[in-house]
């Protein structure tokens, strides 16, 4: 932009290449092709992540000249912040080069380079993003981003951390800022996809429970990670698939269910030669308010009657502790019948007795502090505007209160210190 573009003063770089990368750049009449790459350069790890630092061809030698960016166009000021231990390219020698260019045609930029700094240089108390997923380098055995506390973090350490598997709802895509909270607070969190996400599905029709388990076993054996299991934190949909994961899978400690339900609903689940239908529905309960709102609260069948009990999950079966946090409000589905239904039947089979904690007015999205409140907005499987409820105050109070509570939980059974929750 600064060297094609007129009324730029100053520019600051964090971690950039000096040559166009990725894609074909177009401006007017000119073009830049993207610098070459050679992945037989690539190197992968035991654990299975890739080092692409040397994957980039060099922008200055030929034929990948073409690639480099006339920087000396500018009429700019420039500031390049480079890490030294920057894995993605090696964005010290690019800062370098792009200095000597600008001192050749009269330009003084300044230039700042960091020992130890990887990548993604964020502003302060962000936690350390040590590695991510790539479609095509496959970092992760699963679509997700992997945080882990950050030398700023004053519940960080050295490690390793306890570790968190974290899921969001039937949105899909892949909300992060939960797990890169969390992992300020001392946990190592993997955000994990599960559908409409890169390479995944795009439609959620049903989930094989063995891509969940790649994940698990992937934080298990993760060297920063502290066993000997791990902890699983999921809203509406994540929540229920964390039930399932607990029910099915090895390895798990702790889960943290938020507004979920303990009944498998809206896709197929498949583990092995186990499958576990959908829940059945009436969309002839829906109701629709004067504003066009869909309220669908009622809309799922009882999954104690008749053939709905086919889709109820075995928690039962699951050697994790679990936490249930209820919105009293919700108008998803009936979170507070799920959470009592689910304490009932681990109590049955002679398990620990689950942590059941419900909030007045709160309605299904529970997020973190200071979030604010979600009442109504598009849901992909409905196909409508629905209501999520809450009472504004009530809800926010609701999710300071329940910050505190799951991380106090985690904490007790994933922590060998017992350590209390940091301070929000």
């Amino acid at each position: 932009m600064a060297s094609f573009l007129k009324g730029i003063a100053a520019v600051v770089t964090i971690n950039a290449c000096l040559g166009n990368t990725a894609s074909w750049l177009h401006y007017k009449d000119i073009s830049i092709p993207p610098v070459g790459f050679n992945f037989k350069r690539m190197k992968i790890y035991k654990s299975r992540v890739a080092d692409v630092k040397n994957v980039l061809n060099n922008p200055l030698n030929e034929p990948d000249r073409q690639s480099l960016i006339p920087l000396e166009k500018a009429k700019s000021h420039f500031l390049f912040i480079a890490s030294k231990d920057d894995k993605i390219w090696n964005s010290e020698f690019f800062a370098i080069e792009a200095t000597k260019l600008l001192q050749a045609h009269g330009k003084k930029p300044e230039i700042i380079c960091y020992s130890g700094a990887g990548h993604y240089i964020e502003p302060p108390f962000f936690p350390w993003l040590i590695l991510s997923h790539s479609p095509h380098l496959c970092q992760l055995p699963c679509g997700g981003t992997h945080y882990l506390p950050g030398c700023s973090s004053p519940a960080s350490g050295d490690g390793p951390f306890p570790g968190i598997i974290d899921l969001y709802g039937t949105g899909g895509g892949l909300p992060e800022y939960r797990a890169c909270l969390l992992a300020n607070h001392g946990f190592a969190t993997l955000a994990l996809a599960y559908y409409n996400y890169e390479d995944l599905p795009k439609e959620m029709t049903e989930f094989h429970l063995e891509y969940f388990e790649e994940a698990v076993n992937y934080m298990l054996e993760h060297p920063q990670v502290k066993g000997p299991g791990v902890g699983l934190l999921g809203i509406s949909k994540g929540g229920e698939l964390c039930v399932s994961m607990a029910s099915f899978l090895k390895g798990i400690t702790a889960t943290v269910v938020i507004n979920g339900a303990v009944a498998n609903v809206g896709a197929v689940l498949r583990y092995k030669d186990i499958t576990i239908p959908p829940l059945g529905f009436d969309r002839k309960r829906l109701k629709i308010d004067k504003s066009g709102l869909v309220d669908i609260v009622d809309t799922l069948n009882n999954p104690l009657e008749g053939p709905n009990q086919q889709s109820l999950i075995p928690l039962e079966k699951a050697d994790s502790c679990f936490l249930f946090i209820v919105g009293k409000d919700d108008r998803n589905w009936k979170s507070e019948f799920f959470a009592i239904e689910g304490a009932k039947r681990l109590l049955a089979h002679g398990k620990e007795k689950p942590e059941i904690i419900c909030y007045e007015g709160a309605g299904h999205y529970i997020e973190p502090p200071y979030f604010p409140m979600c009442e109504a907005s598009m849901h992909l499987l409905v196909g409508s505007t629905v209501v999520w409820g809450g009472e504004p105050k009530a809800h926010s109070e609701a999710q300071v209160d329940a910050w505190q509570k799951i991380q106090a939980f985690f904490h007790k059974y994933l922590s060998s210190n017992q350590s209390e929750p940091s301070k929000l």
